[in-house]
């Protein structure tokens, strides 16, 4: 059986009182419920919590030792900790590895940089949640791979759960002015809406995050970086809602329309009026709300469940 060994952060924002990482639930149980591998983990904050030094080392002894056949790490925009390009290099060498890196946010062009760093070092590139502006600055493209978040079912199913939300947002306000403004408007014009900060804010444990969702008629999403910032994302809350059976409302974008089709699986919305007359219209009409749903929920289900990531990635790689 194929043998991966994830190189990630154990907890959400480096704090072990907040929970597990999305890192942790999104790549290593996704993949663990498929049982198509076997998983190791490398906790990057786990290592310099308890040493205070760099890791790289330390990580060529473990792979040393535990011989995996895949390596994928996580490489998130704005950290300063992550593992030297010459390391995963003679962890190849030295092993016979196949190194896969995923890359989130990048919604900038200059987000193609960090991509450059490691490009040579690396068999393949996984762009996660933005596309569009790092296609366009990538020179050779070969090993880039657009792909969706992978989800734990575990987690983010379609249960029995009566719908008694009729609109959510779990997710951070902090630092999104936008969310905020919505958020804010919702809350005093939409009788059943509720706001929860998720993990970083109101220390959410995930299943209470996932039954939250699948509690609810309509869940919010919003495709703006954190500050506003140029460029958009498809984030993973994205496919949480729709393999929880929850009609989709997502801030209009180009890189959801990547993977889903507006109004046939989830509904798009511009600013906040059209927002809040969009709730109110399919609070009213429960068949079309049922219907779209129903069809977001089929096609995450047909292609971007877990197994399918997997599979997917492994094919590439030619395993």
């Amino acid at each position: 059986m194929i043998k991966v060994l994830f190189i990630i952060n154990k907890w959400a924002d480096f704090k072990p009182d907040h929970g597990i990482s999305n890192e942790q639930h999104n790549y290593v149980e996704s993949l663990k419920s498929t049982y198509l591998a076997e998983t190791e983990c490398f906790y990057v904050d786990e290592h310099l919590i308890k040493y205070n030094k760099p890791y790289d080392k330390a990580l060529i002894t473990y792979c040393e030792k535990i011989q995996p056949h895949v390596i994928y790490v996580t490489l998130p925009r704005g950290l300063n900790f992550h593992v030297q390009p010459e390391t995963l290099s003679r962890i190849s060498e030295s092993i016979g590895a196949k190194i896969i890196a995923v890359f989130p946010d990048t919604y900038t062009p200059n987000d193609s940089n960090r991509i450059l760093k490691y490009y040579d070092f690396i068999d393949l590139i996984l762009l996660q949640d933005s596309y569009a502006h790092v296609l366009q600055n990538l020179a050779n493209k070969k090993k880039c791979f657009p792909i969706w978040t992978p989800q734990n079912p575990d987690y983010f199913f379609k249960g029995n759960d009566k719908k008694e939300i009729d609109v959510s947002f779990i997710g951070s306000v902090f630092r999104y002015p936008e969310r905020k403004l919505a958020v804010t408007l919702c809350s005093r014009v939409i009788k059943n809406f509720i706001h929860r900060g998720g993990q970083d804010e109101d220390n959410l444990d995930i299943r209470d995050y996932s039954l939250l969702i699948r509690k609810s008629k309509i869940s919010l999403n919003f495709s703006k970086p954190v500050f506003d910032e140029q460029g958009s994302q498809c984030k993973g809350r994205v496919f949480e809602i729709i393999l929880s059976g929850s009609l989709l409302m997502e801030q209009k974008n180009i890189e959801t329309r990547r993977w889903l089709t507006p109004d046939k699986d989830y509904v798009e919305w511009q600013n906040e009026k059209q927002l809040v007359e969009k709730i109110k219209y399919y609070l009213q009409n429960t068949r079309e709300r049922q219907r779209i749903s129903n069809s977001g929920y089929k096609k995450a289900n047909e292609k971007y469940s877990a197994k399918i990531y997997w599979q997917t990635v492994f094919n590439y790689i030619g395993l």
